[in-house]
């Protein structure tokens, strides 16, 4: 447990260890966060770990997430030595950071406190207290330190003995540009021989590592940009005479899975590099290709790309299409996920019909729609993109599906923009499906008018019968079905148009 000792302020969440991106397995993690007028002024983390140091710096994290290191120096508070960074977020906002770590052995009666930069010159206890303080004011972060300290201190001795170590040589921020891993780099001398060695991972389903060396000749600050083509994931140490002075990790977002294996079962999954790619002004490549075969039992299966590591929002509003080539095997349903948009059922989306034959899509972003929304997407906080077969929908239980060149543009070299997107004329779209009851329709019809939904089973028995009233243009409809599990057909007809029946799965 987290002793009571280290606990500072009074309001904490404790998250699940699986919810930090790490390679050390966390025994425990707690959060606290402090703010004024429901605005976060600081933050302390404590990840509990057993005989190891917790290895995911905040540097790291911050690096990863598209932030920059401004300077590292050096504190003293109560008598104890620190690092403090200030870090510079993609929103602009600059926050000041101790990590540090509290070891103890079972036979110990006092905590040692460790701060070096890099977490492998930390020795390991049998139970360590892994801290990162931040605030956005460098005050307000020591003060935090400053009460973790006397609260130690208050339970047992704490002792510092370590010889503090500042990097030589670091790395204050890591990107991706285009095809080019981009690392800007400081260091506290000129002229010395420095060595870049970085595991590189090309794709999501390969277990094979890359090794990749670059010697380099420092300056105080400089760029060092890497070629990486369509690759993955870097995971790197930066060495001044042999030794390592700093560690950074950087991954693309994403390619992943979304099914039940209840089920769905996946036969073949494999994302793969395209080497020959090209990088084309005015485009923005989403990285990789993948391909998937399943078999659905009136299922869904969903392929989806974090357009940036940690699924970190971004403004995508400068381009005006996303296009792609696949293949597959009936109707698929598209999503442009908004960070801003909690409830899933009201993310933008629009369906296209894939065939054998590989195509290529240029879609427009108008084209995405929300349930909930009669506006046209704002692109301006997009975390991914979701390409969704549901069995009933696509007309068949084997799933095959190939994505490719996917990017987003602001152009179209298409001959017809709406060339394959499925029109929705005098029909309706059901979802989610399959439900347990709660079914939501987007029905789209030319005329006002009054209408009946009626779903019925298999024999033909009438489970529900009622009216609804349409507007001209989009509708949308929610039921709450009570059925059994199986297979129903939901029909919605009026005297002067019949929109249609569709197969829904009732778990």
């Amino acid at each position: 447990m987290f002793p009571d000792q280290l606990i500072v302020g009074d309001i904490a969440h404790v998250t699940s260890p699986t919810d930090i991106l790490d390679f050390t397995v966390a025994d425990e993690v707690l959060s606290v966060d402090f703010s004024i007028d429901d605005k976060t002024i600081g933050v302390v983390l404590g990840v509990k770990t057993l005989d190891q140091i917790y290895n995911h710096t905040k540097a790291t994290c911050d690096r990863l997430r598209g932030a920059e290191i401004l300077n590292v120096k050096t504190v003293e508070i109560d008598g104890y030595n620190f690092l403090k960074q200030a870090i510079k977020q993609r929103s602009g906002v600059i926050e000041h950071a101790i990590s540090f770590a509290v070891g103890k052995n079972t036979s110990d009666e006092f905590y040692s406190l460790q701060t070096n930069w890099y977490v492998f010159d930390y020795s390991a206890s049998n139970a360590v207290y892994n801290f990162q303080v931040w605030a956005s004011e460098p005050e307000n972060t020591e003060k935090m330190v400053k009460d973790i300290l006397a609260n130690l201190n208050n339970y047992k001795p704490l002792d510092q003995t370590e010889k503090q170590k500042l990097p030589k040589t670091f790395a204050t921020k890591v990107s991706r540009v285009s095809d080019n891993l981009v690392v800007n780099l400081k260091s506290v001398e000129k002229a010395q021989n420095l060595e870049i060695s970085i595991d590189e991972k090309l794709n999501e389903t390969t277990t094979e590592l890359n090794s990749r060396y670059t010697p380099v000749n420092t300056e105080l600050e400089q760029t060092l940009t890497l070629d990486i083509n369509d690759g993955y994931e870097y995971d790197g140490d930066v060495k001044f005479d042999g030794e390592i002075q700093d560690a950074f990790y950087h991954a693309d977002g994403n390619w992943g899975l979304d099914y039940d294996k209840k089920y769905t079962t996946v036969s073949e999954y494999e994302v793969t590099n395209n080497f020959e790619r090209d990088y084309n002004e005015g485009e923005l490549p989403i990285n990789r290709n993948i391909q998937v075969k399943a078999y659905s039992e009136y299922d869904y299966l969903s392929v989806y790309k974090s357009l940036l590591p940690g699924t970190i929002p971004a403004d995508y509003t400068n381009y005006k299409y996303l296009s792609f080539k696949a293949k597959g095997n009936g109707i698929t349903q598209l999503v442009l996920v908004k960070s801003s948009v909690e409830n899933w059922g009201e993310q933008y989306r629009t369906t296209v019909t894939l065939t054998e034959e590989e195509q290529t899509f240029f879609i427009p972003f108008d084209s995405f729609t929300s349930t909930t929304n009669t506006n046209n997407i704002n692109a301006d906080d997009l975390t991914t993109i979701s390409f969704t077969y549901i069995a009933v929908d696509a007309g068949t239980n084997d799933l095959d599906m190939k994505i490719s060149d996917v990017k987003f543009t602001k152009e179209n070299t298409a001959l017809n923009v709406d060339e394959f997107i499925k029109p929705m004329k005098n029909e309706f779209l059901a979802y989610p499906n399959p439900t347990e009851g709660k079914v939501k329709c987007i029905i789209q019809s030319d005329i006002s008018t009054s209408a009946t939904a009626t779903l019925y089973d298999i024999t033909g028995k009438t489970i529900y019968n009622g009216p609804i009233s349409l507007t001209e243009g989009k509708n949308e409809i929610a039921f709450n079905f009570k059925a059994k599990a199986g297979i129903m057909f939901l029909k919605i007809m009026s005297s002067k148009v019949n929109y249609g029946t569709t197969k829904i799965v009732f778990k």
